[in-house]
């Protein structure tokens, strides 16, 4: 693989990311940006080709690549991820944590399906990632999984919800696990950061890496701007939930799991939920996980929101999430004596 390499001042950088992230009109910004982080001689090309795959690490997860657009335009329909579908693939880099390949793969059609945990006063709870959540489960139930739903709602109980959340994730080998919650991001101590899934308590890296069974899919909807945090920490976590995903996304695809999805940024209640479905629409129907991703961004691209882009989705573009094998129906009995048969061989 061919790496390139561009120089850039990274204050000018996070100014504009922090721009072109909370206004989804700031054309300016993902233009310039753009122009900044690809090198000149590689432009065109990367302009006028049909799909992307990037090979990321921490320096550079955390930038909105999604968002980007070329053709010397800022119009969301000319980003390189609604024209051309793009995905991204973690990077190995010298003294970084090896990938794990020993967790176990999942063997049966379970999944984990958690939405809005309650996670004390001060933290408003989020009506839209409960919708998503609910559609998410119902879908994956009619594809035959066995779905662990946690779907808290206004009057759960905040103290014995994270350890509900807590236990639920190590006790069936899931071969899917859906998150809609707030995340929290915490500077002083970064090994902190993570999903809010209690007063105080938040799901982390560290909770992720210790999972015996690796997931195939995990998908991680930090934030709905349905409801906006009041407090000072809800607050830098909106500014800062590219951060949050980045380093979430990225402990994940070193367990090893195929394919996972992470909002960026904050993210609109109908569109999220447009994205969600038509993903696992796709997915469930047998769709690859590269035109899956780019019909839901595509979905979910309604003009006046920039939630099409706030997901970073990591992965092999061919990878394919597998359905329950429908059981084959039984006839039904014609007679009493053919139904006391069939009872004595059950």
């Amino acid at each position: 693989v061919d790496r390139l390499s561009v120089e850039f001042d990274g204050d000018k950088v996070d100014a504009l990311i922090d721009g072109a992230i909370h206004d989804p009109a700031a054309t300016d910004e993902v233009y310039a940006l753009f122009e900044l982080l690809f090198p000149h001689q590689e432009k065109l090309e990367i302009d006028d080709t049909d799909n992307l795959h990037l090979l990321v690490d921490e320096d550079t997860a955390s930038i909105p690549w999604e968002l980007l657009c070329g053709r010397g335009s800022g119009h969301p329909s000319q980003a390189l991820a609604i024209r051309s579908g793009l995905l991204r693939q973690l990077r190995p880099t010298l003294g970084a944590e090896p990938m794990r390949r020993t967790g176990r793969p999942p063997l049966g059609y379970r999944a984990l399906v958690v939405g809005d945990p309650p996670a004390g006063d001060d933290v408003p709870r989020l009506p839209g990632a409960r919708r998503e959540a609910r559609a998410v489960a119902a879908r994956l139930e009619q594809a035959g999984y066995t779905v662990e739903r946690l779907i808290f709602d206004d009057d759960a109980d905040p103290v014995s919800s994270w350890l509900e959340i807590q236990t639920a994730l190590y006790r069936q080998p899931y071969r899917v696990v859906h998150f809609a919650t707030h995340g929290d991001v915490d500077l002083e101590h970064p090994q902190r950061t993570g999903l809010l899934i209690g007063p105080q308590q938040r799901l982390t890296a560290v909770d992720l890496r210790q999972m015996s069974v690796t997931p195939d899919l995990v998908f991680l909807n930090a934030c709905h701007v349905g409801r906006v945090g009041r407090g000072a920490g809800l607050r830098l976590a909106q500014s800062r939930a590219n951060e949050l995903a980045a380093n979430l996304g990225l402990q994940l695809m070193r367990n090893g799991v195929r394919a996972v999805v992470a909002a960026g940024w904050a993210v609109d209640d109908h569109a999220a939920v447009q994205f969600a479905e038509t993903l696992y629409d796709q997915l469930l129907g047998g769709q690859h996980y590269g035109v899956a991703v780019h019909e839901a961004r595509k979905s979910a691209l309604d003009g006046r929101t920039n939630t099409w882009a706030a997901y970073q989705c990591y992965g092999d573009p061919s990878f394919a999430l597998q359905a329950a094998p429908s059981r084959p129906r039984k006839p039904a009995p014609v007679s009493a004596r053919q139904l006391i048969e069939m009872l004595d061989v059950l």
